[in-house]
């Protein structure tokens, strides 16, 4: 165990080996008070960077056909400049036909039911949160 995470550890080119986790909450909340909840008690609303990631996350809905919120939104001011929740740059979308559509101009956060769709902040849905495992800590573990 100690070996892999070693060369875990030097594949990756990191002093430290972090790796995130995604979990899905069944626990509606609007998605500003997701991402406090997810902030306080993880770390973040969870931000997808490929495809891959993407397909986890539908495994972990159980293929539930409800909205979940992801990390993914705009500010007001700037309704194309899209951000993730923990500071990240958007380097993979996984838009669905017609989206991100903004009706009525006030769709800034998003959601996601196999593919992202931008969504009303205010409704109460469940969640995709990721937490951060760090692997060096194994190799000191005894």
């Amino acid at each position: 165990m100690k070996a892999y995470i070693i060369l875990l550890i030097v594949i990756c080119g990191l002093t430290k080996a972090l790796i995130r986790e995604h979990v899905y909450l069944r626990i509606p909340k609007n998605w500003t008070d997701a991402q406090s909840y997810c902030r306080t008690y993880y770390e973040d609303l969870s931000t997808i960077t490929s495809q891959e990631e993407q397909d986890m996350l539908i495994q972990l809905s159980g293929g539930n056909q409800i909205f979940q919120w992801i990390g993914l939104y705009s500010h007001i001011q700037h309704t194309r400049n899209w951000l993730w929740s923990d500071g990240n740059s958007v380097s993979f979308t996984d838009w669905d036909k017609g989206q991100p559509n903004n009706v009525n101009g006030s769709q800034y956060c998003v959601a996601t039911i196999n593919k992202w769709n931008d969504y009303y902040c205010n409704y109460l849905l469940p969640f995709f949160y990721f937490s951060l495992c760090d692997f060096t800590d194994l190799l000191y573990a005894r």
